[in-house]
């Protein structure tokens, strides 16, 4: 019997394209990522389990206090907490398609 695993897709969308998460430029030495204005987006380092169509995997969220001041917030996201990046656990697998 084969088994499948859904790799979960790349969360992009942002208000303005240039703010898409390929915009976005992850550190791996440092796990963080940096947005297009050089602001760092660090994680907690918690995992956090997601599921989609009953197919568990974990992710890590990057956040930055720099966000809601800053006047190009509006362009990349809408969340008033500021922008939120996902990490896959897949996500190596996935860049480099």
């Amino acid at each position: 019997m084969l088994s499948y695993l859904a790799i979960p897709g790349i969360a992009s969308a942002a208000p303005d394209q240039g703010y898409n998460m390929s915009h976005f430029v992850y550190d791996e030495i440092n796990d963080t990522y940096t947005c297009p204005q050089n602001k760092i987006l660090t994680t907690n380092g918690n995992p956090y389990q997601k599921n989609k169509n009953k197919n568990f995997y974990t992710v890590k969220h990057y956040k930055t206090d720099a966000c809601p001041a800053r006047p190009a917030r509006a362009l990349c996201t809408k969340n008033v907490k500021g922008r939120l990046i996902e990490r896959s656990e897949f996500a190596p697998y996935i860049y480099e398609l």
